[in-house]
């Protein structure tokens, strides 16, 4: 019998990345051109909607994307085979290349849960378990990560990980000055 809270299940991993990653990280991204505008995929109109004050995203490569990648991997291995350990859990089938968010001033993620049906077209497809999110800079005000209207901090070089569905409703508050840069994954 599973004896825990939902919080049990929100984990936050420090210095996945050092300091010289997300700092070449952040470099590498405001160079990029690579941005658009987010948007939201309602499943029930199987429409994409987007707001004026949305974030930008971004799937580039930039050099240090792979890097940043496989350091998730070590992530979900920690969270599924130590700190989860339930027996009767297999595991995941993969997960999603990394996705660069902007968040530039004035702008802001709205409140939302990770269940995305769209995110695993063609061969390999599913709805994603495990949402993960990294932080990479620090120097803007603002964009506070929520999550059950609390701040969660991720600080840079950290990856909260968490269950994609809709126990876990989160947003990002509008940053007022500066650029946030983070990024996020989903294991299936």
């Amino acid at each position: 019998m599973i004896d825990q809270k939902i919080r049990d299940f929100m984990k936050i991993y420090h210095n996945v990345l050092d300091t010289d990653l997300c700092n070449d990280t952040v470099a590498s991204l405001k160079e990029s051109m690579g941005w658009e505008k987010h948007y939201y995929y309602n499943s029930v109109t199987n429409e994409n909607t987007t707001y004026d004050d949305d974030f930008s995203m971004s799937w580039e490569n930039i050099p240090q994307k792979q890097t940043v990648q496989d350091k998730l991997y070590s992530v979900l291995e920690k969270y599924i085979f130590e700190d989860m350990s339930y027996p009767w859990f297999g595991g995941w089938r993969g997960y999603s290349p990394v996705r660069f968010n902007q968040y530039s001033t004035n702008t802001k993620m709205n409140l939302h849960c990770d269940h995305i049906h769209s995110l695993f077209p063609g061969e390999v497809n599913g709805i994603p378990i495990l949402s993960m999110v990294g932080g990479l800079n620090d120097d803007y005000e603002g964009g506070e990560f929520i999550m059950w209207d609390e701040e969660i901090k991720i600080p840079p070089g950290s990856v909260l990980v968490f269950p994609s569905n809709f126990l876990y409703p989160h947003l990002v508050n509008p940053v007022t000055e500066g650029t946030r840069f983070s990024y996020v994954s989903w294991a299936f």
